[in-house]
């Protein structure tokens, strides 16, 4: 009978330590399983991605988000969203991002485990320059516009500009022809002045330009680049100053900062905002853009000095970092509408 009931409380106590130890089991909490969702909607700036939280490890998932890097495995103590807490799915957006770079992205979970991150996609923002600007209108009594052709390549091939309120009198269409990767000539038609062909023939950092008016008006110029293909130096005759003109351009960050002519020793500085823009036509060639499209009215400028003259540009975005509306101080109040591809 002793040996029945010893035998009786054993089995008993090894019971109830089954049962606890089952419990033990039961409660122990893992780190949250998880996805991450691929990367779409991704512009020169910003892309979305997010994640799925299939399993919650037993405890509550009281963060989430998706962390990124331009290195593999990117973790939660660089960058990264914050989107909520909880299981299921999320959607983040990722923001700040440079153009043309290649990102790794993870999504990742938190709970009282611990952090846990799903998998690992890729992606590479956008070229800047392969955003084509469509149109831009100044807002005005004038009521005049551009418009922008670009080829397959994403070159500018025609800029035509109108202006409303004087009928065709001042339309004017400028049309690029390019010989592999070099834009070699521009002609200019209107019904303003002379048809204007402009060639190009690069050399080295040189370009030598050569300008016909027709009626065997010519005039020649050489333009010095730098390594980065930016203008600084312009030699040649401007007939619109009647004499030799020399202008120097100083950059820093790839920011044009001051111009300098020396025809009536004149010079021009330019101040910029901290959301440095990229070049939105005339695209091939940033040389093109600075010395023939003029620098100020694409690009963050926010004050350009002339001498004691200042005009200031204030700016309006779009999601993707884009100006959509540029506002100038200048004597005319000037509103430029821009409208992107």
């Amino acid at each position: 009978m002793k040996k029945v009931g010893l035998k009786f409380l054993v089995f008993a106590a090894l019971a109830v330590a089954a049962v606890f130890t089952s419990c033990e089991e039961e409660v122990k909490v893992k780190v949250p399983e998880l996805t991450t969702t691929e990367v779409s909607e991704f512009t020169t700036i910003t892309a979305k991605s997010g994640g799925n939280i299939t399993d919650d490890g037993g405890a509550e998932v009281t963060a989430r988000g998706v962390c990124w890097g331009t290195s593999a495995n990117p973790t939660v103590s660089g960058n990264k969203t914050s989107d909520g807490s909880g299981k299921g799915s999320f959607t983040s957006t990722l923001s700040s991002l440079v153009p043309s770079t290649e990102y790794f992205v993870r999504a990742y979970a938190t709970n009282s485990e611990g952090t846990s991150y799903g998998n690992e996609v890729s992606f590479t923002t956008l070229n800047a320059e392969h955003v084509q600007l469509l149109d831009t209108s100044e807002d005005d009594d004038t009521g005049s516009y551009n418009k922008y052709e670009y080829d397959s390549q994403n070159r500018i091939t025609k800029i035509s500009w109108f202006d409303k309120a004087n009928g065709d009198f001042y339309n004017t269409t400028k049309t690029f022809f390019y010989n592999g990767n070099d834009l070699v000539k521009t002609v200019e038609k209107g019904q303003w002045h002379d048809d204007v062909t402009i060639e190009y023939v690069k050399n080295g950092n040189k370009i030598n330009i050569s300008e016909d008016h027709g009626n065997d008006n010519i005039f020649t110029y050489t333009l010095d680049l730098n390594d980065d293909g930016y203008p600084i130096k312009y030699t040649g005759y401007n007939d619109y100053y009647l004499g030799n003109v020399q202008i120097n351009y100083q950059y820093k960050d790839g920011n044009l900062i001051k111009e300098t002519w020396d025809v009536y020793t004149s010079s021009f500085d330019y101040k910029y905002d901290n959301n440095k823009s990229p070049f939105y036509h005339c695209k091939t060639h940033k040389w093109y853009l600075i010395l023939y499209e003029g620098y100020g009215n694409h690009n963050n400028v926010i004050e350009k000095l002339e001498g004691d003259w200042k005009t200031e540009y204030t700016y309006e975005y779009d999601s993707a970092g884009f100006p959509t509306k540029i506002t100038s101080s200048d004597s005319k109040d000037n509103v430029y509408i821009l409208k992107y591809k």
